[in-house]
């Protein structure tokens, strides 16, 4: 019985400290895996970055609600979800293979006219080979920006991440893309209402012109 005892104690002894080092790895893995010292100026300046970003979104998001409150006045059907695509390409040569592009922004919007939800993708697929596709997408829920959540999704697996665990590097290539995307669908939906009146003020024209 002692032998026995004395057996476990040495095995726990023996793979204890590899466990430990397992566990370790896993807790680091959800973490920014880049900068350890968060002291270095190199790495502030990065956080500064980030944080600006993230203030410039919170002014884009705000932007974009009163945009929006005013669009739902011409296109009520939108109220509740508007998708912007930004690119529609039926065909292109893509790492040698014929394929087609698709990206996109979609809104969701609470009763209120707050964003719940935006989705940023793009969908890519070889035009002969339907298997092979690639679909990215980023899902930023407000307020949050730093837990939008980064899906990349491809015939033989999914990959799943979040911003606030990526380099600070990459999180301001990110940050960067969201609040530009969030100025182009603010201009966007300028140039819709614009266009509505146009045509609006067209289809008047020819009915008073008798």
């Amino acid at each position: 019985m002692a032998k026995k005892i004395i057996l476990c104690v040495l095995f726990v002894s023996a793979f204890y400290p590899i466990m430990s080092q397992q566990k370790s790895d896993d807790a680091a893995s959800k973490e920014n895996d880049i900068f350890q010292d968060k002291q270095s100026a190199y790495t502030r300046s990065l956080t500064r970055i980030i944080a600006e970003l993230e203030k410039s979104i919170e002014i884009r998001l705000k932007d974009l609600e009163a945009k929006h409150d005013q669009l739902v006045v011409l296109r009520p059907e939108l109220k509740n979800k508007q998708t912007i695509v930004t690119e529609d390409i039926p065909y292109v040569i893509d790492e040698g293979y014929e394929s087609n592009l698709y990206k996109y922004i979609s809104f969701v919007f609470e009763e209120g006219g707050k964003v719940k939800e935006i989705r940023l993708g793009s969908k890519k697929k070889r035009i002969h080979y339907e298997y092979a596709y690639e679909n990215k997408t980023m899902i930023f829920v407000p307020p949050r920006v730093i837990d939008t959540k980064i899906v990349l999704e491809r015939a033989d697996r999914i990959e799943t991440t979040v911003l606030n665990h990526i380099s600070y590097d990459n999180q301001i290539r990110a940050l960067r893309y969201i609040e530009a995307s969030l100025r182009s669908s603010i201009y966007r939906m300028d140039v819709m209402m614009v266009l509505y009146k146009e045509t609006k003020d067209r289809r008047n024209l020819y009915q008073i012109s008798i």
